[in-house]
């Protein structure tokens, strides 16, 4: 007799087939899928602090505003008002005068800072300095401004020639004429060192137009400080 051919079991077929599927789920149950980024709660941990770092720094760049500004300006004008024995009040700085004069001062006239006096004693139009190779240009002049200085305080204090400086009537403004001031006795070229209550007097050169009549001398002894004026 012939043998029959093994015949394949058809439940174990089907396990066979399924196999292949259950390991694959098997393997997914395993490693699951990874979330993307925003989802992830740390993701916006991090984009609310940033959010808020950013809004912080803007705030901080952010201009004043103009009511701001003219109550900072009001509080240090109120900070730097003293009130004098007549009763009136005047600004002080060390480069300010203790009473400001919007039209200008006039020569012979004490200007009171807070640490010195300054005063303009002489001015001389058509200065000559004697010496042939210091003398004006064509159409121009020297003048001469004599001047005296007192350091006020109890320390040290040095003044520089190059905190003056000279305005004709057409609006040009320029500096000491140093050729000609160095010539001249006393003349007032660099800077000078007074003790405490220590006195100076020194005289400055100009050039100016021939003529000019609306010239004005200038002091600013620092970059933050008024310009204060002085008409010759």
């Amino acid at each position: 007799m012939d043998a029959k051919p093994n015949q394949a079991n058809p439940a174990e077929s089907q396990e066979t087939t399924q196999s292949p599927e259950i390991n694959n789920t098997v393997k997914k149950d395993k490693n699951p899928e990874k979330k993307p980024a925003y989802k992830q709660w740390w993701f916006w941990v991090i984009i609310v602090l940033g959010l808020l770092i950013i809004g912080g720094i803007g705030s901080a760049n952010m201009p004043k505003s103009e009511n701001s500004d003219k109550k900072d300006e009001t509080h240090k004008e109120e900070n730097n008002t003293q009130s004098s024995d007549g009763g009136e009040t005047s600004k002080e700085t060390e480069s300010t005068p203790s009473s400001e004069n919007s039209g200008g001062y006039k020569v012979g006239e004490t200007i009171v800072f807070k640490d010195s006096k300054i005063t303009i004693t002489n001015v001389t139009r058509n200065f000559s300095t004697g010496n042939m190779f210091a003398v004006p240009e064509s159409g121009k002049e020297f003048v001469k401004v004599d001047l005296a200085i007192v350091n006020t305080t109890t320390a040290k204090k040095s003044f520089s020639a190059y905190d003056w400086k000279i305005q004709d009537g057409d609006g040009v403004i320029k500096d000491i004429n140093f050729t000609a001031t160095s010539i001249i006795d006393g003349g007032f070229t660099s800077s000078v060192d007074l003790a405490g209550g220590g006195k100076w007097s020194g005289s400055m050169v100009f050039e100016v137009p021939a003529g000019d009549t609306n010239l004005q001398l200038q002091y600013k002894p620092s970059l933050f400080s008024n310009t204060t004026v002085i008409n010759l």
